[in-house]
């Protein structure tokens, strides 16, 4: 990894796993919300929020929009926080 300011974000850790499935991971994604404000970020600033996931799971069909609803689901519940 070179000296990029999100390679801590896209590194996969020993506690992560993936957001459907709960499986080990093989790979990070990066959400960024069209509107920050509406995802607990600030006016003017962009926000993405860090996920992880496998490959099986990647294979379906409308993951992006699944992994949206799961995020969505989450912050609203107080599992996401700033």
């Amino acid at each position: 990894m070179g000296n990029n300011i999100f390679d801590p974000l896209i590194k996969i850790y020993n506690n992560d796993s993936c957001i459907c499935c709960h499986g080990k991971p093989n790979g990070v994604g990066l959400f960024q919300p069209k509107d920050s404000i509406e995802w607990g970020g600030y006016q003017n600033k962009q926000r993405f929020i860090r996920y992880c996931f496998c490959e099986e799971c990647l294979k379906t069909d409308g993951f992006p929009e699944f992994v949206e609803y799961l995020l969505s689901q989450k912050f609203k519940s107080g599992e996401l926080t700033q």
